[in-house]
Formats: structure tokens, sequence, C-alpha cells
């Protein structure tokens, strides 16, 4: 990216009066997956270098708004497809009688 030269211009004494050269940038913010949990993002760039746990591409992305705002970077495709314990989905299976009756999954031991 090259510099970009900034002028303040008086015309009534038809002279700059201040200049400064300096590299465009654009404001950009960064957020965790976990952070940005319940938020809608209109423009999301998703690096998942990083992911290691089931559900974590599937929350990220799960903020975009559309696909044309989307960017997904370093997309690792283990970790993409990782499982969730066996567990998790025996849970969501039972009806929800069955969960509230047996709710030894939540208790300490």
């Amino acid at each position: 990216m090259m510099p970009e030269k900034f002028e303040v211009f008086d015309a009534s004494q038809n002279k700059v009066l201040a200049s400064r050269s300096q590299i465009p940038v654009i404001l950009a913010f960064a957020m965790t997956v976990h952070r940005a949990q319940g938020q809608t993002i209109k423009n999301l760039e998703i690096d998942c270098a990083s992911f290691f746990a089931p559900g974590q591409l599937g929350v990220a992305v799960g903020r975009a708004v559309c696909k044309q705002g989307l960017c997904i970077r370093n997309l690792n495709m283990t970790s993409a497809f990782l499982k969730h314990p066996k567990s998790v989905y025996e849970f969501y299976e039972k009806p929800f009688k069955a969960v509230e009756a047996d709710i030894s999954c939540c208790s300490k031991v």
C-alpha cells in the first residue's frame, strides 16, 4: 500500500496550509467466537487457524448476515468436522420430559 498525501488548502490565500502523508487504513475489530455469540455481523472474516473444538466453525459462521459478507481464512477441515461426544447427541435425541427427569449430567460427581 502506498502513502497518500492529504492537504488543507485555503482558496482565499491560494496556498496549502498543511499537508501530511500517511498510509490509509480501515478501522476493524477483532473478537473471539465466544464473544461474538448472539451477534449478527454484516462483514465477517473468520480465521480458523486455532479452531480445536467441535462446533466452533458453526458458531462463527452463524454470526454472518449473508454469504457475500463472509470470508473464511485458514480453513482446517479436520477441526471443521470434529464431532461432539456421543452423550451430547443422545441428550438432544431424548424427549424433553425424559431430559427433565434425568439431570444427572448436570450434577457434580
